[in-house]
This record gives structure tokens, sequence and C-alpha cells, in this order.
């Protein structure tokens, strides 16, 4: 039997919420070997690297991830692990992307089209699929709004003839966005719901927490505050509860929700804020499409 491979331990553990603990077995493999004067393999440095780093990026904004998520894509360089080592470099794109000094697109942007060589390569056609849905996640923030849905369908593409759920869902949520921003409402709408509808057979607490904040910017964008509300008070709670935090950069709901609230929504939208992180995800979702 194979070994599972650097992505799909990891798929595993994400789909499972089980990263947080990983997290802390790597932190834990890491100081040993630090203390103890143990020398590590370059593959298992790089994936200890990898599983805290990646990691805490979504869990500690204030953790510097970028130097050891570089170290580890050179080290899984070095041990011929190519598909390791663009998976890393996603994380290494994101964290250009949430630099304290303000997104560097263009290192993120080179260090992605390394990493999508590296897939590709590889033959990782998932990888692929992810690569590019960062890669139109800076078209979006280039204001590239027919590029980035270009990047979102072949993301598509790739996920569904693989025939992997995960990516499938990924890219149709992100599918939303450039329909979003193009005016198209309805067809947003349809697959942030498609999305979420999945995550939750998936039982994919991030997946749900992604497809919330999709039609939080629905609702806002009908200027419905106490739906919108509703919804990001649950996607909220299912983030504090999975401890996978979204770096404000890379909050594509903030700024039309912030609209409602300068609009003249706060009240109502704090209110509805409260009353959905309290209630479960079915109920808050029935409430607000019945």
């Amino acid at each position: 039997m194979r070994p599972l491979s650097t992505r799909g331990r990891y798929l595993y553990l994400w789909i499972g919420g089980l990263l947080g603990v990983v997290r802390d077995w790597m932190a834990e493999l890491l100081e040993r070997a630090q203390s103890d004067g143990i020398p590590l393999a370059s593959r298992t440095e790089a994936i200890a690297l990898y599983y805290t780093r990646a990691i805490a990026y979504w869990q500690d904004p204030d953790f510097e991830v970028l130097p050891g998520l570089q170290r580890g894509a050179e080290l899984f360089d070095r041990s011929g692990d190519p598909a390791g080592a663009a998976l890393t470099r996603v994380s290494v794109a994101l964290a250009y992307l949430s630099a304290p000094s303000g997104p560097d697109l263009a290192a993120a942007r080179a260090t992605l089209e390394e990493g999508l060589t590296g897939f590709t390569g590889a033959a990782d056609s998932w990888g692929q699929a992810m690569t590019l849905v960062t890669l139109g996640r800076i078209d979006l923030a280039m204001h590239d709004v027919a590029g980035a849905a270009r990047r979102f369908d072949e993301s598509f593409r790739l996920a569904s003839a693989a025939g992997e759920m995960l990516g499938i869902v990924i890219a149709q949520h992100h599918r939303g966005w450039p329909k979003f921003f193009g005016g198209d409402i309805a067809g947003a709408e349809e697959d942030f719901a498609e999305s979420l509808d999945t995550s939750v057979a998936m039982r994919h607490d991030e997946g749900i927490a992604y497809g919330l904040e999709g039609l939080v910017a629905i609702r806002a964008a009908r200027g419905d505050a106490e739906g919108a509300g509703l919804l990001l008070g649950a996607a909220q709670r299912l983030r504090r509860r999975t401890g996978l935090l979204n770096p404000a950069e890379l909050t594509l709901y903030g700024p039309v929700v912030e609209s409602l609230r300068q609009g003249g929504g706060a009240d109502a939208l704090d209110a509805a804020i409260l009353a959905g992180a309290d209630l479960p995800v079915p109920e808050v979702v029935a409430r607000v499409t019945h």
C-alpha cells in the first residue's frame, strides 16, 4: 500500500476537524528535536513545518509563518516531493497576501505560479485546482473579475474531473464571487447555496462557514440586515469552534456588510449576529430563506 501523500493526509485531517491537534503534535516534534539535538530527515522536518505554520496561519494571526513555510518548501524540494513543495507554496502565497505591511500580490502570484508548475508536474489535479482558486483571489484583489471567473471555472472543471468533492465545493463557492461582483446576485446565490449544501452533506464545518458567509453577502446586498446578521453569527460560531479563522484580507463579504452597517443597518445587524450565534445552522438557513 502506498503511503498517504502530504496532500491526502492534510485533506483527511482538514475535513475531520483535526488540524489543531496535528499542529500541536508537529510543534512538539520540532521542539523535542531541537531540545534533544535530534536531526530530522528533510521530508520529516518539511511536514512538521508545514503543519505547524500552515495551520497557525488560520488560527493565530500574530504567528510569523512565512520563514518556516519557505524553509518547508525548500526541504520538500530537496526530498523529491514536488507536490508537497507546491502545497506549501500555496500557504506561502497566502502569507504574502496577509503580510503585516500589506498584501504583496506580486510575490504571492509568483509563488503560486511556481506551485502550479509543481502540481502539474506531479499530475496532482486537486493541487492545480486549489492553486487556481488562490490565483483567482489575487485576480479579484486586482479587480480582474473576468480573470478570476476563468480561474474558478477551470478549478471547478479540474476538481469535477477528479471527482474530488472538497475541491468541487471550494471552487463552486469561489465561482459565486465574480458573479456577485459582476451584479449577478441570483447566480452567486446559487453557487453559494450549492456549496453550502455539499459542505453540510460532508459535515465539513469550515466549508459550511464559507457557504454561510457567501449568503451573508447576498442578504447584505439586498439590504436584509437581519438575514445577513443571522448567517454571519452562525458562521462566526463555526469558525470559533473549529479555530480556523479567516484573515480580514481574505474576507470577501466584509465590504458589503460594512456598507449595510454604514447605511443604517448596524443595530439590526448586530442583534441578529448575536441571535445567529445561538441557533443551529439549519434553523438559521430556514429563517433566512423562508
